[in-house]
């Protein structure tokens, strides 16, 4: 889940020392909140912030349930492989299908859309 402004504001150092090219912590943690600055421009920034940032950055991965022929498997939803290939657009909705059908996928992938 992303984090606002205040709760960016609150795991920087708070020192205001303008290094990052902003004013205040406060309004470069409002630019990192809209994605318009990156966190590497603070040099103050802890290790335990950093690390809790770029969690609360990180996309949600929803995990599905796989079955083919060889049993289930639990997965990342959003791809499929299909033989060498790795299928992520719209696109390729039919060949995603296909896949499904013969059973030849592998982990990372969701096979139902």
């Amino acid at each position: 889940m992303a984090l606002t402004g205040l709760e960016i504001y609150k795991l920087l150092p708070q020192t205001n020392c303008k290094e990052c090219g902003y004013p205040t912590c406060l309004a470069f943690a409002m630019k990192l909140a809209a994605k318009q600055a990156e966190l590497a421009a603070c040099p103050y920034v802890s290790e335990e912030s950093q690390t809790q940032l770029a969690e609360s950055a990180a996309p949600p991965i929803r995990l599905v349930t796989l079955k083919g022929r060889s049993g289930e498997a639990k997965a990342n939803a959003g791809c499929i492989r299909i033989g060498r290939k790795l299928a992520k657009s719209p696109n390729s909705r039919r060949r995603r299908r296909k896949a499904a059908r013969s059973g030849r996928f592998s982990l990372g992938s969701s096979a139902s859309r």
